[in-house]
């Protein structure tokens, strides 16, 4: 898991590791979004992005450390695991359908449960549609090239 950012105190936490104090910023969120994007396009593979958030009232440092620790420690080494939010971990999930997602957040919400934190999740997937190329299709069509 890669973490980009400097060290920001007493800013609001979009983006932050508090087990660091580390911000992913936005615009590296967004590169990291647009990389992976570019990724599923080239291979054709799916791409999922998982939210995870809880209340944040109860122990709110503690769990949102709980939150990333299970989070990375379930994450394989080519995911990008942050916080969306001050209350919303993210996880992008490169080659993981939606399926996936699913799984991965079902299986870190169960980890967290037993350490008495409740979360909700939210999933999306980016899946690459090929546009047809209609004038190169017409060309085939007739017989050749012009």
């Amino acid at each position: 898991m890669n973490w980009w950012g400097k060290s920001r105190k007493n800013q609001p936490a979009l983006g932050m590791t508090p087990s660091s104090g580390m911000q992913v910023r936005p615009e590296h969120l967004n590169r990291i979004l647009e990389r992976e994007r570019t990724r599923a396009d080239r291979t054709g593979r799916p791409l999922a992005m998982v939210l995870l958030g809880y209340d944040g009232k109860s122990r709110k440092r503690r769990d949102a450390a709980t939150i990333v620790h299970v989070m990375q420690k379930r994450g394989r080494i080519t995911d990008e695991i942050g916080w969306f939010d001050k209350n919303t971990g993210f996880a992008v999930l490169p080659d993981t359908p939606v399926q996936g997602g699913r799984r991965f957040a079902q299986i870190v919400r169960q980890q967290l449960r037993e350490r008495g934190v409740r979360t909700s999740f939210a999933i999306y997937q980016y899946a690459f549609t090929p546009e047809v190329d209609h004038l190169d299709h017409d060309s085939h069509q007739d017989g050749g090239h012009r």
